[in-house]
């Protein structure tokens, strides 16, 4: 947990430590930032506002630096929805405002740890189609196009696995940690993609199969 506050990390350890999980703790964004990265764990807690490096830039760096896929809850008292989008733009995976219940923490956490935390590799080329991990860009033919966050993180999970298919829910519980929710957003996620793809002359496009299976495949094949 990366938060300035040891009010608030304190009663953070006495409830999660009598559920059996271990935690440590960096009271500032660097030390965060380095703990994060010499460690892994199956979960960061971050606050935004914090002396010498914000939260927001503790994330990017992290996704940029680390190789993995580690979930990423926002924590703060920051609530508008500039803020949000900006959260889940450096690469968060959950933003909770406090003031706060413990127990929908405990939720939220948990209902995130269950996801696989996945290793990536730098790099990955299918087509004319390139994903770079360390940059978070995507090349598309010779054109580098920049991907909001979640819609990059479902053209890597549908790369790792190509040429095979993944299914809708599981697109749904590696983004979102819930496979029931979030259907709608996959599907506008998919479509902003397939238009980038289209405008910068892809010849890789995700496609869907019945039942409720998505996949990238190169366009020249059946």
């Amino acid at each position: 947990m990366i938060e300035d506050n040891v009010d608030i990390c304190a009663n953070i350890d006495a409830f999660f430590s009598g559920r059996g999980w271990h935690l440590d703790f960096a009271y500032e964004g660097h030390s965060g930032l380095r703990l994060s990265l010499q460690n892994r764990y199956d979960l960061i807690v971050l606050d935004i506002m914090m002396p010498s490096l914000d939260g927001f830039e503790v994330c990017k760096r992290y996704r940029k630096a680390s190789q993995y896929l580690t979930p990423i809850i926002m924590l703060t008292a920051r609530d508008s929805l500039d803020d949000k989008v900006k959260g889940f733009d450096a690469g968060a995976d959950d933003y909770l405002v406090k003031p706060f219940a413990m127990r929908e923490l405990a939720m939220r956490i948990e209902s995130l740890a269950r996801r696989p935390v996945v290793a990536m590799l730098q790099a990955k080329q299918i087509g004319n189609l390139e994903i770079n991990r360390d940059s978070f860009t995507v090349k598309i033919n010779i054109n580098n196009h920049k991907f909001r966050h979640f819609e990059h993180k479902i053209l890597w999970l549908l790369a790792s696995v190509y040429p095979k298919t993944l299914e809708q829910s599981e697109l749904c519980f590696q983004l979102w940690g819930d496979r029931a929710t979030g259907k709608q957003s996959l599907r506008t996620h998919i479509y902003n993609i397939r238009n980038a793809l289209k405008e910068n002359d892809g010849n890789i496009g995700i496609y869907f199969s019945r039942p409720n299976l998505y996949c990238l495949r190169q366009n020249t094949e059946g």
